[in-house]
């Protein structure tokens, strides 16, 4: 009975070659219901350095990667859990790993295009617009059937626990329109108004 109580927690570790086809079969899963970009095994296989593994058994049950980008700033991306790990802490734990490469790399902040941005928010990431994002972080995008309009939502978050310059406060009008308010740290106490 005590052993019910007790949750072994699921390993994480960098990926393998041996996982390639199970990463690539993890994300289908979310990929096909368009939650996420398709990866072959080919892709998932040339980027294999950038990924962190969760695993029970044999079995990859969870995946993420994070991706350099330039020299400050990396892309966490390619979060999946099996529906059956998800609502125990493996996305954030499998998240904190990837982090943490950056971290080892001397990125000092990371950013993630997402749906579910709840769940980085409590990660301690901040909205931004798309557009402080550098032109590089947008070449998968072109490839998405959803560019240019896809309805992700842009957020970084700084290692030192400072935030960019750039943060993106929604709001809604007075018309009831959505608004995005941009408040520019630094440079101006007024935000500018985006629809």
């Amino acid at each position: 009975m005590l052993e019910e109580l007790i949750e072994v927690q699921v390993p994480i570790r960098l990926a393998r070659p041996e996982d390639a086809m199970q990463i690539h079969l993890l994300i289908e899963q979310f990929a096909d219901r368009d939650e996420m970009l398709h990866r072959s095994t080919e892709e998932v296989l040339q980027s294999l350095g950038d990924y962190s593994v969760a695993y029970s058994g044999d079995e990859v049950v969870g995946c993420c990667a994070v991706q350099v980008c330039t020299d400050d700033l990396a892309e966490i991306k390619g979060l999946a859990v099996a529906p059956s790990q998800q609502g125990k802490g493996l996305g954030r734990r499998l998240v904190e790993a990837c982090e943490e490469q950056a971290r080892l790399q001397g990125v000092p902040r990371v950013f993630c295009l997402t749906y579910v941005p709840e769940f980085f928010g409590k990660m301690g990431y901040h909205l931004v617009d798309k557009v402080s994002l550098p032109h590089k972080v947008w070449n998968e995008c072109l490839f998405c059937n959803k560019y240019p309009i896809c309805g992700e939502e842009a957020m970084v978050k700084r290692f030192d626990g400072g935030t960019d310059p750039l943060v993106a406060m929604h709001s809604v009008g007075a018309d009831g329109r959505p608004v995005t308010l941009l408040r520019i740290l630094g440079v101006t106490g007024h935000p500018i108004i985006r629809r």
